[in-house]
């Protein structure tokens, strides 16, 4: 009646035990994770100095300067100054002065809409006879032409027929926010790529130390083994398949060396230094403001859209550049005004004496003109149809493209849930079996201070529970990459 109780208090004790391990294990884990992470906020920092990340930002920059002047699209006034003079064969015949000048200037005014204004105007200086001149001899001056014109030109198919916002403007602000999506995109997968390196270099380096102090403990067999060999306790296979055991273990060992080298060099490529030591770095939150002080002007919950949504610009823009092309390709319409000013003739010493108001105002031989011209050029050129065809082709690829980016992200999202789900799993059942190995590698050491069991017996007891502890440290490394990781989306 009396061993019940005991019994009972044994195994409440036990149990007890074991939750308070399993208790402290976990306080410990989170203790851990709540340290500073020196060498990853270096890698994490070091991504900025990348090539690829620098000539990203370059575009980012020259997109905005584009964005800031992007009425240059469009303002390209042209302003042409010319002047001929005209010599005559015959010198004499003329008085040896020569028989006329012609002086022109013409201003076009292009604007936002598809429309050109110009301004044009013409100053022209011939020869003439004067009043004075007789049969027997030939006075000679000359006779001044004054003209004016304005004309304004128009296509047919303007985009504001079609589009309340401006092509050229919208363009710019897409090109600038499509440049600053391809920097954050590119931030985004040297952010993953480093830090997946980054924890898979933890996990070696674990590997590396545990298959070490295995090593050590197979040395101790070994060493064991051959004393009983030479005693005839055991036969020379069985010291041989140890030594093939270890050597198994050796040839992991070298694997995983060079795995790690691999792994640093991947990360020398981001810092220029070499990282190592990093399994026993804590690792920050997985919202740390550490990683998305990288990103440009762009909040956590957006940047999982990031392709879509330059995709959607991309298909905005050929749409705006359909626009211009229609325009700039479809028939012109130009209308003109002009007037022409005829001076009388004068003499070469009196030329200013003719600008007199009367001779602009009263003047029988001034005119003046209207203009109107079509251009149909675009009508027999097959451009239009061409690049009818290219802007469809373009947009059933972007919509192509959408598709199989929704349906990539989704089984993304459903792998990561699903890895998280697992590892989760994994890491409940082993840290029970960790909390259980504990327990009994106190006991063991109970028996090994009695001789009940020997040192080497206690040794490969404690290599077991090391190696479980390898194991749920790593996994508990890939939870936080899984769930990092999906935290982006």
């Amino acid at each position: 009646m009396t061993q019940k109780p005991d019994k009972q208090k044994i195994i409440l004790s036990a149990c007890l035990q074991k939750k308070v391990m399993v208790f402290l294990f976990v306080i410990v884990s989170t203790v851990v994770y709540a340290n500073d992470c020196p060498l990853l906020d270096k890698i994490v920092t070091s991504i900025l100095s990348d090539r690829d990340i620098i000539n990203r930002k370059e575009q980012y920059k020259l997109s905005l300067i584009d964005q800031r002047y992007q009425y240059l699209q469009w303002w390209k006034p042209s302003v042409v100054l010319s002047n001929n003079l005209f010599y005559p064969y015959k010198n004499t015949f003329y008085d040896n002065i020569a028989t006329g000048n012609q002086s022109s200037l013409d201003l076009l005014l292009p604007l936002p809409t598809g429309t050109v204004f110009s301004i044009g105007g013409s100053y022209s200086l011939g020869r003439d006879l004067l009043e004075t001149s007789t049969l027997e001899r030939l006075n000679w001056g000359f006779i001044q032409d004054l003209e004016f014109n304005f004309g304004l030109t128009q296509s047919l198919n303007p985009w504001w027929l079609h589009s309340r916002r401006n092509p050229y403007s919208r363009n710019a602000a897409i090109q600038s926010t499509i440049s600053k999506n391809d920097y954050n995109i590119t931030i985004k997968g040297m952010l993953f790529s480093g830090i997946e390196t980054y924890i898979n270099l933890r996990k070696t380096e674990r590997r590396i130390i545990h298959l070490k102090d295995t090593l050590i403990l197979y040395d101790e067999l070994l060493q064991a083994q051959y004393q009983l060999f030479s005693r005839g306790s055991i036969s020379w296979r069985e010291y041989e398949t140890t030594r093939l055991e270890k050597w198994d273990y050796e040839t992991t060992l070298f694997s995983l060396e060079n795995e790690q080298a691999f792994l640093q060099g991947e990360l020398y490529r981001f810092t220029g230094m070499l990282i190592e030591n990093v399994n026993i770095e804590s690792l920050p939150d997985t919202e740390d403001a550490l990683f998305m002080g990288i990103f440009v002007d762009i909040t956590k919950e957006k940047i999982d859209t990031l392709e879509e949504t330059s995709l959607f610009l991309l298909k905005e823009s050929l749409q705006m550049t359909r626009l211009l092309n229609r325009q700039n390709n479809a028939p012109s319409l130009k209308i003109g005004w002009g007037t022409l000013y005829k001076l009388p003739v004068s003499s070469s010493s009196s030329l200013g004496d003719v600008w007199k108001r009367k001779n602009f105002d009263d003047n029988i031989r001034n005119n003046w003109s209207i203009t109107a011209t079509i251009d149909l050029s675009s009508l027999v050129f097959p451009i239009n149809k061409m690049q009818t065809l290219q802007y469809k082709e373009q947009t059933l690829t972007i919509e192509e493209l959408l598709n199989t980016l929704a349906i990539e992200k989704q089984n993304e999202k459903m792998l990561k849930d699903l890895l998280i789900i697992q590892t989760q799993e994994q890491i409940e059942r082993l840290s029970v079996l960790v909390a259980d190995d504990y327990i009994r590698i106190q006991e063991d050491e109970t028996l090994k201070n009695r001789g009940v069991i020997s040192a080497l017996e206690y040794n490969q007891v404690g290599l077991a529970y090391k190696e479980k502890q390898t194991l749920l440290l790593n996994l508990k490394d890939d939870m936080w990459l899984y769930t990092f990781i999906r935290s982006y989306y």
